[in-house]
């Protein structure tokens, strides 16, 4: 496989695209199964309300922050290079999708819980109305910004696929997460195994860049190189 050097930035770029993906795992684990608001309301209510609903929504809230600067810094890894132009697509979708994703688990876990908390009150109304509320933003969260996301990672997929300087085995891995993203909303275990490929594919990634040379160690000039 040819190597390129790697500027420090990019290496750090990569690292905190393994751990956001990490995060993401970590954090559907803490999240666990949930109940459904139309079988059991109150059994939602309670879960919603809770210190496990809460970290989780922390987490998964911070993995897409760092998974900005991730998405950003793969493309660079690839700039310049055969597949450069698939990675630029997939940058932007994945970046869109993963801002999206912090600012529907930003504001939808804020509604959802404030919405737990009048329903356990018993104030009725004012749960009905922010429940409402909270439908609106879950469109974004469990449609929109998913799309956008499981695009810029087939996107991403086909560049790593063709970059030859990155493992083709995470491409693979990437790709087998798109078929756990579409069946996501019906179980659970689908979520955790598809943040499990993603993470697994990061941390792939992350050591195959780390092992490239920087541009001080290289000595001289490469011919592709990622500033």
């Amino acid at each position: 496989m040819p190597t390129q050097a790697v500027s420090g930035r990019v290496r750090l770029g990569i690292l905190a695209l393994f751990i956001s993906t990490a995060l993401a795992f970590v954090g559907f684990l803490v999240l666990g199964p949930f109940p459904d608001p139309p079988d059991d309301i109150r059994a939602w209510a309670e879960f919603a309300s809770s210190s496990r609903y809460a970290v989780s929504g922390f987490l998964l809230a911070v993995d897409s922050l760092l998974a900005i600067f991730g998405f950003v810094a793969l493309y660079a890894c690839m700039a310049g290079g055969r597949a450069e132009r698939w990675a630029f697509f997939a940058m932007i979708l994945s970046v869109a999708g993963s801002a999206g994703g912090f600012a529907a688990y930003v504001g939808a876990s804020g509604i959802e819980a404030l919405a737990a908390e009048q329903y356990l009150e018993g104030q009725r109304a004012v749960f009905e109305e922010w429940f409402d509320l909270f439908e609106w933003t879950s469109v974004f969260s469990l449609v929109l910004s998913p799309g956008l996301f499981s695009i810029g990672l087939i996107l991403f997929g086909v560049a790593i696929w063709h970059s030859q300087t990155l493992p083709q085995g995470a491409a693979i891995l990437w790709f087998a997460s798109i078929l756990f993203i579409n069946a996501a909303a019906l179980t659970w275990w689908a979520e955790v195994i598809t943040f499990l490929s993603v993470a697994i594919a990061g941390g792939w990634i992350a050591w195959t860049v780390w092992q490239q040379p920087s541009p001080q160690i290289a000595g001289t000039e490469p011919q592709t190189r990622v500033q």
